[in-house]
């Protein structure tokens, strides 16, 4: 069970399967997905009632930031490229620079718009306090949810 600030329940899935989870939405055996993509819209299986960014989606204009609702609500997925604590800063400066150049071409700034993904990019400073904010967040989040090690 997941609970947030509006006193939402939304039972926990024992599914490892994200092909399972569709067909059980797309069978009407359940009633939401946290899984929604902007190809899931488009093809007619659901409607997006919102995004858990705090900005609207490109994919999705029709779907408000569920912030406009809940005030300082952001629940996001993010990939970063890292390397070892030691990396010389030579290698991670070029590791940088090639990753943000590929990040720019056009064909993949396209495709992972479709798939909902908004591309940032950023120093690796910024992606240092990027990372610490993520983890205050989530720790309180855990620790008001009284959540403990192996559950």
């Amino acid at each position: 069970m997941v609970t947030f600030p509006l006193d939402l329940f939304l039972p926990g899935s024992d599914h490892t399967s994200l092909k399972a989870r569709k067909g059980e939405f797309c069978d009407g055996l359940t009633r939401w997905w946290s899984s929604f993509t902007p190809g899931a819209a488009g093809a007619s299986i659901g409607r997006a009632l919102g995004v858990t960014s705090k900005h609207r989606s490109a994919e999705l204009p029709d779907a408000p930031p569920i912030a406009d609702t809940v005030p300082g609500y952001e629940s996001t997925s993010w990939v970063l490229i890292m390397g070892p604590a030691k990396i010389p800063a030579a290698v991670a400066g070029r590791l940088h620079q090639e990753t943000v150049r590929a990040l720019a071409f056009p064909d993949v700034k396209e495709r992972l718009a479709r798939m909902g993904s908004d591309i940032v990019g950023s120093s690796p400073d910024e992606a240092r306090k990027f990372i610490r904010a993520e983890l205050e967040k989530w720790a309180k989040t855990v620790k008001a949810a009284g959540i403990k090690s192996g559950q």
